[in-house]
């Protein structure tokens, strides 16, 4: 978060989130999502959340296989996961980015 806010420039709205009570709004058309999950990922709150916006493209940043799985098993009700690719480094995260269906 604090390097998105300092490294890219022309940002208009970046907020820190509680995955378990914050509702997410669309802005815009051209909105996209970059979540970049906890080892418990993004629950089912956020993923509600997410289904809701019915946005075109979003990337989620894990660093655990298997809450990725729990999560994706809501969000494939809107999304289908188009690309990934892992970041190995002392652990293991993947990207995976997902397009709305």
């Amino acid at each position: 978060y604090d390097d998105a806010c300092k490294n890219i420039k022309n940002i208009h709205n970046i907020h820190l989130i509680d995955y378990s009570r914050d509702h997410l709004c669309k802005v815009d058309n051209d909105y996209i999502l970059i979540a970049n999950t906890s080892k418990h990922g993004l629950g089912q709150n956020l993923c509600h959340e997410i289904n809701a916006l019915d946005l075109d493209k979003i990337f989620i940043i894990s660093c655990n296989k298997k809450s990725f799985i729990n999560d994706y098993k809501l969000l494939q009700q809107k999304y289908s996961i188009t690309y990934t690719f892992e970041i190995n480094t002392n652990y293991c995260v993947c990207v995976y980015i997902l397009d709305h269906i």
